[in-house]
């Protein structure tokens, strides 16, 4: 019987398209992703269910990370801007990807996240858990629609 065939290897393919990621539009992709994820912030805030208001902390809390580095702040969304938003965040995906990361940095944040059944305040008549989650499912079009348009732009 004979045979025929041949080996593809395709790490030299896979070495390009990285390269291409970080050196092509590493810059535009970040910035389509900090645009998409301050949105998102500011959904969190705006939208329902938002962020719960007590004295606005949590709400002033949020940071966007890309790549481990601070993008945008949620300090200016909230009329009581006191809250402390994150400065510093470290997690790799270990892959081969470009990761935002939206969060809220009050020890308050995950529990009333995770917990819509509370009976929240609503000051503003909107408050509710699963603030951030709800967004991410909404809206996830919203967002990618948001980090394609930036890409256009490099045209």
């Amino acid at each position: 019987m004979t045979s025929t065939g041949f080996t593809l290897d395709s790490r030299a393919f896979s070495r390009r398209i990285e390269r291409l990621r970080k050196e092509a539009f590493p810059g535009q992709l970040e910035l389509g992703l900090t645009r998409a994820g301050m949105q998102c912030m500011n959904d969190c805030v705006q939208k329902a269910p938002s962020v719960p208001m007590d004295e606005g902390t949590l709400q002033a809390s949020g940071s966007v990370f890309v790549e481990s580095h601070l993008t945008g702040t949620s300090e200016g969304l909230s009329p009581a801007s006191h809250g402390t938003p994150a400065r510093d965040h470290r997690e790799s995906s270990g892959r081969h990807e470009t990761v935002a990361v939206i969060g809220f940095n009050q020890p308050q944040a995950a529990r009333l996240h995770e917990h819509p059944e509370y009976n929240f305040q609503r000051k503003k008549g909107t408050e509710g858990g699963k603030f951030l989650e709800t967004k991410l499912v909404v809206y996830r079009r919203d967002y990618l629609e948001i980090v394609a348009d930036t890409l256009r732009e490099m045209k």
